[in-house]
């Protein structure tokens, strides 16, 4: 095995074996959160920046405490300790979410290591509108904790990031867009990780970019025939899944 699958393997030990300690996953349960805790938030977060933050805090900026995955993937440096300001050539012409998101996929769309390796423009384009489908929710989740708002206690668990499971899952949705051969040529010899259909779907469709013969991928999203599987497969994640990430940036953000 090359020194790259050996990191794989051990991120995805790191993932399959994340157990909060039993203090704070009994906090974070009775705070309703789910089991998944650092699956949900990893997952959710990945790809987050300080627009879609600005939904749930109008004054962040880069200076906040949400970690999340260098989408610059010729970079070293795999994850960052912040959402970044990700803007694209938009100079405030734009006011609308949905233009805000294309400039934003559209500013990159000639750079290959940006963001996910073999996914065409408008597949990226369908990952981010995914992404922010998946941020309204949590913001639903989040208004709901305005009136009851999380413990100093609940936020010191939700926030050990490295305890309870955030940073493992970042790393490896990280590797999967930085390395997806190596990734999914482990995963047929493991379980897969209950991280939700609709993300391993997403990663596998990676593969299906160089090998569109793939069986078990998303096809390439080349006509409405293949638009229709992907709408299959983009399931929604659980209402419970969004209470955990809302738990955290509730905490990260106040």
């Amino acid at each position: 095995m090359t020194t790259k699958n050996w990191i794989v393997a051990l991120l995805w030990v790191q993932v399959a074996s994340q157990q909060l300690n039993p203090q704070c996953a009994d906090i974070l349960k009775l705070a309703g959160a789910s089991e998944k805790f650092g699956n949900s938030v990893g997952h959710a977060i990945h790809s987050i920046n300080v627009r879609a933050l600005r939904r749930f805090d109008p004054l962040v900026t880069e200076k906040n405490r949400v970690p999340t995955m260098n989408m610059d993937l010729s970079s070293e440096q795999v994850l960052l300790s912040y959402a970044p300001d990700t803007r694209g050539f938009d100079k405030g012409a734009f006011h609308s979410t949905g233009m805000k998101v294309l400039d934003e996929v559209l500013s990159q769309m000639d750079n290959q290591m940006y963001g996910m390796k073999y996914f065409t423009p408008l597949e990226k384009i369908v990952h981010a509108f995914h992404m922010e489908e998946m941020w309204t929710m949590i913001h639903h989740e989040y208004m709901r904790l305005q009136s009851n708002p999380p413990s100093k206690e609940v936020c010191e668990c939700a926030m050990d990031v490295e305890g309870n499971g955030v940073l493992s899952m970042l790393r490896f949705v990280a590797f999967t867009f930085r390395e997806p051969e190596a990734v999914l040529r482990l995963d047929k010899k493991r379980n897969r990780v209950k991280r939700g259909a609709h993300h391993e779907n997403m990663e596998e469709n990676a593969l299906a970019q160089k090998s569109p013969k793939s069986s078990g991928t998303m096809p390439p999203l080349m006509n409405s025939k293949a638009w229709a599987e992907w709408v299959t497969l983009l399931s929604p994640m659980e209402m419970s899944e969004h209470f955990d990430t809302a738990i955290f940036l509730f905490c990260a953000l106040n």
